[in-house]
């Protein structure tokens, strides 16, 4: 098995996982939406 394929892969699910908390809990910055989060 790759195993910088396996990192990648480790790494996507966590970007995922980030974005998806984001959606859910106010950032301690403020009242940050999702898109400005993906977008900045």
């Amino acid at each position: 098995m790759d195993e910088d394929n396996f990192e990648d892969i480790i790494f996507e699910q966590y970007l995922a996982r980030l974005k998806y908390q984001e959606r859910l809990v106010p950032t301690k910055m403020g009242k940050m939406t999702f898109e400005d989060f993906t977008t900045s």
